[in-house]
């Protein structure tokens, strides 16, 4: 079985919702190797087994059959990092949805998504490698209830009709599939496939940013294609940062992760008038205020989706970052 990279935040979304209490999200990560601090200390990912692991005990300890289906509708869309910059500023509809199949494998590497024309539908089918065993079902529900919720956040024009096909036989549930995805579920189906109208898919979208786009798009490319040696140092350090989001990574942990050492990767930067400080700052303050404004979380949610353990060391980095408290800083 391959060793696959998910993001470790995901693992915060769903046992925070599986988990009520601190005993239970301990239960949660039981046998996955994170510790009840959901990471802390670790690499901002796990790999496909701590996945697996922590959906079933998910499932175990919340008793929900729809556990992860519920922890992906709750899940912001920022978790996503440039993928979700780049779907926001796309200029169409169908620009957005194509690159959120491209790029979607950054985020869910079990999962490949494919665009296909029925007539006038606009398919998205997800094709789910057999890597995390009996819990395959439960990981495709999180990437669908985090899509459908992302779809009406892409600043369409107007309102998108979208509906659901699932392969799957049809639950006793059924009627929970469409309250908490948003649209029309229709079980056994040939295919996993969000179904679009093709004459919605050339409709603008409000945030269309050509600039924002192709920078963010940049971003997904070097990472996808893993180019980091012909990268600049500080694009190489911010895509660390990228693929570990929800985790506070130290100088240590970059350097580790460029193969090289802290006080090498210091020169780098100094060559290049940059510093790590700074760098990580601007990367954070970036995150911090699109969780506060743009997904209008609470700063205490913030903190923990950044991956400080700590509120109040989250309130004195933000007032450093921008001179005011996150919550002056939201009102202003």
């Amino acid at each position: 079985m391959n060793e696959l990279e998910i993001p470790i935040i995901y693992s915060r979304i769903i046992s925070s919702m599986a988990g009520r209490t601190p005993a239970a999200i301990r239960q949660v990560l039981e046998g996955t190797g994170l510790d009840d601090n959901l990471g802390k200390g670790l690499a901002g990912y796990i790999n496909n087994a701590q996945y697996q692991q922590l959906l079933r005990n998910a499932h175990t300890v919340s008793s929900d059959a729809l556990i992860a289906l519920k922890a992906g509708a709750h899940a912001p869309m920022s978790v996503h990092g440039p993928l979700a910059v780049a779907a926001t500023t796309s200029k169409t509809l169908r620009m957005a949805i194509e690159t959120m199949a491209h790029y979607t494998k950054l985020r869910s590497p079990f999962c490949d998504i494919s665009l296909q024309q029925e007539g006038r539908e606009r398919l998205m089918v997800f094709n789910m490698q057999p890597v995390l065993g009996d819990q395959s079902e439960a990981a495709l529900d999180f990437i669908l209830a985090t899509m459908s919720r992302s779809i009406p956040n892409l600043g369409c024009r107007l309102p998108v009709s979208f509906s659901l096909k699932l392969s799957r036989p049809e639950p006793t549930n059924a009627q929970k599939y469409k309250q908490l995805l948003g649209c029309d579920v229709a079980f056994n189906q040939t295919c996993d496939a969000f179904v679009f109208d093709e004459y919605d898919m050339d409709m603008e979208l409000l945030g269309a940013n050509s600039e924002e786009y192709d920078k963010s798009v940049e971003q997904l490319k070097k990472i996808l294609f893993s180019l980091n040696l012909s990268d600049t140092t500080e694009d190489s350090v911010i895509n660390i940062f990228v693929k570990n989001t929800g985790h506070l990574c130290t100088l240590e942990d970059v350097a580790q992760r460029m193969l090289i050492t802290p006080r090498t990767l210091q020169r780098r930067l100094r060559a290049e008038d940059l510093s790590f400080q700074s760098l990580r700052d601007n990367w954070l303050g970036q995150q911090a205020t699109n969780y506060l404004k743009q997904d209008k979380l609470s700063v205490e949610v913030t903190a923990t989706l950044l991956g400080y353990s700590d509120t109040a060391n989250f309130r004195r980095s933000f007032k450093r970052w921008f001179g005011l408290p996150p919550g002056r800083y939201t009102k202003a």
